[in-house]
């Protein structure tokens, strides 16, 4: 499995301020998983020191140390769910770089089998209606 990493910061419309933070564009880890004949999965993760502790420099370096050790040779579920035990630390201390990794692996490994996300993780789909509010 061949892992990019890299941020992309876009800027907002208008400035998004909240007790803990004010910000004018979005700060985020990317993870481009590919595997050996070409499909692709992406993941995203929003590091945020006030939430995570991480900073995208922390993020970015947590992935980059991951995908230069081991994270690359992650080619099924099993292999992850391993990894993600033998790392549990170290994720922990890198939540959101973690979720750009996971959601890009997942991402690539259910393009493989043809599947939905909810099938390769056993997960029923809703067949309920899917209400979302941003207040």
């Amino acid at each position: 499995m061949r892992l990019r990493v890299a941020s992309f910061p876009f800027p907002f419309r208008t400035r998004f301020e909240h007790a803990a933070a004010s910000r004018d564009r979005a700060e985020n880890v990317i993870v481009i998983a590919e595997d050996v004949d070409g499909r692709i999965g992406l993941g995203e993760g929003c590091p945020r020191d006030y939430v995570t502790g991480e900073t995208v420099q922390s993020a970015l370096a947590a992935l980059t140390r991951w995908r230069d050790a081991d994270a690359g040779g992650i080619d099924e579920l099993r292999g992850l769910e391993a990894w993600t035990r033998a790392h549990a630390a170290d994720i922990d201390a890198n939540p959101s770089a973690f979720a750009a990794l996971e959601l890009a692996l997942l991402d690539v490994l259910a393009r493989r089998s043809e599947q939905s996300l909810e099938q390769l993780l056993g997960i029923s789909a809703t067949t309920a209606e899917i209400r979302a509010s941003a207040v």
